[in-house]
């Protein structure tokens, strides 16, 4: 959407962290049934929703202050990575998506129309 309006609307989509808020209260997240199916992939994140309220490393009135100081440049950027957490999973994404689009390259190139 931010590349098809093109009359002074601007968009910013904040990717944050983990911060310090009550998100992790008990009670304050909906909770769906265990599946052992997943318990190596969902539950660490499970268990840190369950015992991590308080010991998030985000301060939220940064992450407020941060967005306010994006919204107002003259170039905000169209994604805002918030927390340290949140930046270096975004840089390993980045890696990943890097080496399997190097491995890959050739055979994506490839499908072109012979000239």
């Amino acid at each position: 959407m931010s590349q098809e309006v093109d009359f002074g609307v601007r968009f910013i989509l904040v990717e944050p962290g983990a911060f310090r808020t009550n998100l992790f209260a008990p009670g304050a997240a909906y909770e769906s049934a265990e599946m052992a199916e997943y318990a190596t992939t969902v539950g660490p994140t499970r268990e840190y929703i369950r015992t991590g309220g308080g010991s998030q490393a985000g301060d939220p009135a940064k992450a407020a202050q941060a967005i306010l100081t994006a919204v107002n440049s003259d170039q905000p950027p169209l994604r805002l990575v918030l927390g340290a957490d949140a930046v270096s999973g975004v840089k390993e994404r980045l890696d990943h998506l890097t080496t399997e689009l190097g491995q890959w390259e050739s055979l994506g190139c490839a499908t072109g129309f012979e000239s």
